[in-house]
């Protein structure tokens, strides 16, 4: 029997996710506490970024919350290496990034623990290099 290697695809990155549906995962569970973080201000997010700040938020709420990114980098962000002289055309992809405004939500945390979900988001807003606040919804039964 042959094993064919599997090929590992990077989160948040255009190219390897087009062809996968995000929402597929989300499905309803019974959560009583919603937490939104939104931006306050204009800035990028880098796809680095964002894969860096769920692994850690996941490690912290385990199975007991839902995190969900409204955030997709489709930006393409280019950079020459310093050694290169002017001229001779743009320089390859550096990066992929969001282009944020004041106003967009960036992710969701369904929760049980009220605390927990603070918790998290306050990890969260360490890590962005943005101004973020942290907004409640508490969902009925």
């Amino acid at each position: 029997m042959i094993k064919y290697p599997q090929k590992k695809i990077k989160t948040f990155y255009p190219k390897n996710t087009k062809k996968l549906n995000i929402n597929k995962s989300f499905k309803k569970f019974s959560f009583d506490w919603s937490l939104k973080l939104i931006a306050l201000n204009f800035g990028n997010l880098d796809y680095k970024e964002m894969v860096s700040v769920r692994f850690k938020i996941n490690k912290l709420i385990k199975k007991n919350s839902l995190l969900r990114f409204y955030a997709f980098p489709m930006f393409s962000k280019t950079k020459k290496p310093i050694e290169v002289r002017m001229g001779k055309g743009k320089g390859a992809i550096e990066t992929f990034a969001f282009k944020i405004r004041p106003g967009t939500c960036i992710c969701e945390l369904y929760t049980k623990s009220y605390l927990i979900g603070i918790k998290a988001l306050k990890l969260l807003q360490y890590r962005l290099n943005l101004k973020t606040k942290i907004v409640t919804l508490i969902e009925k039964k």
